[in-house]
């Protein structure tokens, strides 16, 4: 990797194994925004764009139209818990708000559902649901 990271999402993009890696800690503990792809046809890791915010602890779904949604976790700065969301857009390899979530989470749980819904539950906050649409 470009940048070493824990706490961090790895989402696979695509049938040929390209992965999206996003945020987490450094080996500092500072936050970060940055994200990554690997190819595994190179075994490259090649820096995109940053996050719109900082975060570790979040999630990161892969929506049907092949944007990946970046929810919750712990923001830098204050390390408390967040509600932003952000999609990633893999052709232009960039980071947008999308919003946010209804409670703050972190170490929550996210699933796209078949109705093309992600389904946000749980985590350190709350023990509530929502769904992104």
């Amino acid at each position: 990797m470009n940048s070493a990271r824990y706490a961090h999402t790895a989402t696979l993009l695509s049938a040929s194994g390209t992965v999206l890696l996003t945020g987490g800690f450094d080996a500092g503990s500072n936050i970060l925004a940055s994200a990554e792809i690997f190819d595994p046809s190179t075994m490259h890791f090649t820096a995109v764009a940053t996050m719109t915010a900082s975060r570790a602890f979040h999630t990161a779904t892969l929506l049907k139209d092949g944007s990946v949604l970046i929810a919750g976790g712990v923001g830098d700065g204050t390390r408390e818990t967040i509600t932003l969301t952000e999609l990633f857009n893999p052709p232009n390899r960039t980071f947008s708000p999308t919003g946010s979530l209804t409670v703050a989470r972190s170490s929550h749980a996210a699933t796209l559902l078949s109705n093309g819904l992600v389904l946000v539950t749980g985590g350190d906050s709350d023990g509530t649901a929502e769904t992104y649409h």
